[in-house]
């Protein structure tokens, strides 16, 4: 998982990305706690409009 992260993260620099932002579940605590550990911030927690399963949105920022 690390080295996946990791490679999505230098993948989304490499094209000149700004920020990522992900949708996730909050019951899947082991993917919440591995954002958390790339530092990833929660935006917004609750109910998604377009997406039933998503209660939660997060956001890295990519410094340059």
């Amino acid at each position: 998982a690390n080295l996946l992260m990791e490679a999505a993260i230098a993948w989304a620099r490499g094209r000149g990305a700004h920020e990522i932002t992900l949708l996730s579940n909050t019951r899947l605590e082991a993917a919440i706690a591995l954002y958390k550990k790339y530092g990833f911030r929660t935006v917004r927690l609750g109910p998604h409009p377009h997406y039933q399963r998503t209660d939660i949105e997060m956001s890295l920022a990519l410094n340059r």
